[in-house]
């Protein structure tokens, strides 16, 4: 009987957890649904940029209220129940984090394409804004664990070194495409022609590539 109440226990809370995420996740698709109509029905584009950017992290905040919703069914200690709760708590400050870094780098890139500034709208912008969104999230999430953030900042350091050291051409190539998207001197649209006898139209400038889409349709 004893065996059979264990796994009783441990059955309801999954049961619970898969409906609620299950039901979360149809509420979540309703209503992203929903503001997706409303926004193309609308002249400005900068709600289809929130939308949009925020259709992903909340799949994480779904995870994490159907984990808090399971955890309510359980028998565990109140040490587990606090670390169910930490975890909660971190998986929605990530999903806030992503959300804020996908809406601001949009926006961003959205206003570089409008604004005459020394910068070009590419996936190499997108990814360095959004990785320093990312990046201060990681860092909130560590002062939220009660993690101290100075060791570790320390051993990056020595280890950026030493991996800064063993990828001097990868390197190379981020800062090289740093420097064409400063200068602007090759854009995203214009006709290239490379000494190889390679030409086409800039497709993108990442930080280690650049994509051309030659004469015959290829990239």
């Amino acid at each position: 009987m004893g065996v059979l109440q264990e796994y009783f226990f441990i059955f309801i809370p999954v049961v619970y957890f898969g409906v609620a995420f299950v039901l979360l996740l149809l509420f979540k698709k309703i209503v992203f649904s929903l503001l997706t109509k409303w926004a193309a029905a609308t002249s400005w584009d900068i709600d289809d940029i929130i939308i949009d950017g925020l259709k992903k992290p909340a799949f994480f905040v779904v995870l994490a209220l159907a984990i808090l919703i399971a955890s309510q069914y359980t028998m565990l200690s109140e040490k587990w129940q606090m670390l169910i709760s930490k975890s909660v708590h971190v998986i929605i400050i990530f999903a806030l984090t992503l959300g804020i870094a996908n809406i601001v780098g949009s926006l961003l890139q959205k206003y570089i394409k409008t604004a005459n500034i020394p910068l070009a709208p590419t996936g190499l912008t997108y990814i360095i804004i959004k990785g320093l969104f990312v990046l201060i999230g990681i860092l909130i999430i560590l002062n939220y664990l009660g993690i101290s953030i100075a060791p570790i900042l320390t051993t990056l350091g020595v280890g950026g070194l030493a991996v800064a050291l063993a990828l001097q051409d990868t390197l190379s190539n981020l800062f090289a495409g740093m420097q064409i998207l400063i200068e602007r001197s090759v854009r995203v649209g214009d006709f290239v022609k490379i000494d190889d006898g390679i030409e086409g139209y800039v497709e993108d400038i990442t930080w280690r590539t650049t994509r051309i889409r030659m004469l015959p349709n290829n990239i």
